[in-house]
């Protein structure tokens, strides 16, 4: 059984749709979620550098604290499940709250491949038969 990559669309509509900690999430469905993470934080960079001359700023970072309020709980279930993935626990997702290291370790988890065939918290996301 092949596993092929997710698309960036695939990615989005999977952050939004799956609020779960249940299941598999593969490398690329992680990586381009946080693409997307970054693209959207870049135009609010943007966005708010150009807005900071007419003082509406403060709406920009309004909204900015709403779409992180909005995200959290996606975020901590796409992480789980691209733990799952490599087959490690979704508990392993708290070591990342340890100063300095905690980033480190879950950072070389994320990249770490997916394990091939199921395993214990699913089928392989994004086979192809």
């Amino acid at each position: 059984m092949n596993q092929r990559m997710a698309t960036m669309g695939e990615a989005w509509h999977n952050f939004w749709t799956r609020w779960t900690f249940a299941g598999r999430a593969s490398r690329s469905e992680f990586w381009f979620m946080l693409l997307w993470f970054i693209l959207i934080g870049f135009a609010v960079m943007v966005g708010s550098m150009m807005l900071a001359v007419t003082g509406l700023s403060l709406v920009v970072m309004l909204l900015c604290w709403l779409f992180s309020l909005a995200t959290i709980i996606p975020s901590i279930c796409v992480s789980v499940r691209r733990l799952h993935d490599i087959g490690y626990s979704g508990w392993w997702w708290w070591i990342g709250l340890l100063p300095l290291v905690g980033g480190l370790i879950l950072l070389i988890l994320y990249i770490l491949p997916s394990e091939p065939r199921e395993n214990r918290y699913g089928q392989v996301p994004f086979s192809s038969l």
